[in-house]
């Protein structure tokens, strides 16, 4: 989230669901203050129109708002046109966490464009997972992946990986981290991408059997009309057992 520049006091609304580890530490890189929001009831599984901060006083206001971060719950995809509507409006940063949600469709559009940024984990236990540590960010602002690959490359500008000229010693344009994905992982994804699609069809094959086997037993979890699920999890809601 560094690549946004807004006052320390500037917040980013983020869904109470999110693993705290994740939505504290990924804030607080930059220099925004996570605010914590309510997406819906528990049965949506979605995020849905995020509440407003309060920002210190009594009333609701997006005016301390830096940006938006909607999580793409167990890869059901957030309301992004809703969500895209308020970010428009008030001048905001939206960002998508599609981390479980890559191959998630809205209105028959696959994630990555609907967001400012959309941020994607190919960490082995996703449905394209690599070997170790590996992810991505898609963006359709030129200036801002440039910026997002600095962030990633310890401030280095990638084009200088690329010089058929190459320049001595380095050049550290801003400050960044050592987090490229390694030439292994991508090995990895390239030859498991051309299966995405097939893997997906077969997840979706596996809720449905779920959805028929398990009707009246639980709490089961469906698709908003217009949206499509990529299941990364198949999450049901069960009344309390009674002793």
């Amino acid at each position: 989230m560094a690549w946004t520049s807004k006052s320390p006091s500037s917040t980013w609304p983020m869904p109470t669901w999110l693993p705290h580890s994740r939505r504290s530490r990924g804030a607080r890189r930059g220099t925004s203050t996570p605010t914590w929001t309510h997406i819906g009831t528990p049965q949506a599984r979605w995020c849905a129109r995020p509440r407003a901060p309060r920002c210190g006083s009594p009333r609701a206001s997006w005016s301390c708002t830096t940006a938006l971060l909607p999580v793409d719950m167990y890869g059901h995809p957030a309301d992004m046109i809703e969500m895209r509507r308020i970010a428009d409006r008030h001048v905001l940063a939206l960002v998508e966490d599609a981390c479980i949600a890559l191959g998630a469709e809205i209105d028959g559009r696959r994630l990555g464009r609907h967001a400012d940024v959309t941020c994607f984990s190919f960490s082995p236990g996703k449905h394209l997972g690599a070997m170790g540590a590996a992810g991505a960010c898609t963006t359709q602002n030129a200036a801002l992946a440039d910026r997002i690959h600095k962030l990633a490359s310890d401030g280095q500008a990638r084009g200088r990986h690329y010089d058929p000229k190459p320049r001595i010693g380095q050049h550290h344009e801003t400050e960044g981290h050592n987090q490229r994905m390694d030439e292994m992982q991508a090995a990895i994804l390239r030859a498991k991408l051309p299966h995405l699609d097939e893997t997906l069809a077969v997840r979706r094959a596996h809720a449905d059997r779920y959805t028929e086997r398990l009707v009246g037993l639980a709490d089961l979890p469906g698709e908003r009309t217009g949206f499509r699920h990529a299941w990364r999890n198949y999450v049901i809601d069960v009344p309390p057992l009674v002793a």
